[in-house]
């Protein structure tokens, strides 16, 4: 079954007791780590886990919580759960829940809920980000992942901690994009993840997973998330 299970994790310790705890979901696991550089040569980790590290998370905004789950999971798990808090957890709960999306019925509770990619792209989200003056790390984030325009210097901040889980491999037309960004991405390939993708710099690729950034925003509607500036220049990833 094509599903994916999300854990919100603080520390190396709650991971540790979280990851043994659900060792025999049979399910591909998820980690949102929060705060800290995780260790993940422990037992219980599985090969198939999947990990996004973050520096910061406000965890009652439902919007950030769902575009983490779907803009920088494994693209091929249609079906999701997501547990907010690791309190309560039920192998018989989430066979019901994902019975239930399989119907077309979602789970909400104040520890779980669940979500599917396509359900997603049709919501008509309403959730607002307040601002703050000034602007944090954490609002950073926050806006550039609801795609609100953000200066170049918050863009870079940005990028380096929405990057996903991807090698990137520069094409023959990053030769001319600025060095801070290039640097980010052959920073971020020094973690050496096993998937690979190309990124390109003012070139349109349409059908093709990728990364592309603009000095100017072309208004690409075939996307997965984005990342845009005050300036102008902008990033789409397409998985």
């Amino acid at each position: 079954m094509d599903v994916l299970v999300c854990f919100i994790c603080r520390s190396q310790v709650e991971i540790e007791k979280l990851a043994y705890q659900t060792s025999q979901l049979p399910y591909h696991r998820y980690f949102i780590i929060v705060g800290f550089e995780v260790n993940r040569s422990f037992r219980s980790i599985k090969e198939t886990d999947s990990f996004l590290e973050i520096q910061s998370l406000d965890d009652t905004n439902l919007e950030i919580l769902k575009r983490l789950s779907l803009v920088y999971s494994p693209p091929e798990y249609e079906n999701i759960a997501f547990y907010v808090s690791n309190n309560i957890i039920s192998l018989e709960e989430l066979q019901r829940l994902f019975n239930n999306l399989l119907n077309g019925i979602h789970t909400k509770t104040d520890y779980l809920f669940s979500i599917s990619r396509m359900n997603f792209v049709f919501e008509n989200s309403t959730a607002e980000i307040s601002s703050v003056d000034p602007v944090d790390y954490s609002q950073i984030i926050e806006d550039a992942m609801m795609e609100k325009p953000i200066s170049f210097e918050n863009f870079k901040i940005a990028l380096k901690e929405l990057l996903p889980e991807y090698t990137f491999i520069l094409d023959e037309s990053c030769m001319s994009m600025s060095n801070d960004i290039k640097n980010i991405l052959l920073q971020h390939n020094k973690s050496n993840f096993v998937p690979k993708i190309t990124s390109y710099y003012n070139e349109i690729k349409e059908h093709e997973k990728c990364i592309m950034f603009f000095d100017f925003d072309p208004g690409i509607s075939n996307y997965s998330s984005k990342i845009i500036t005050i300036e102008g220049y902008v990033v789409y990833f397409r998985f």
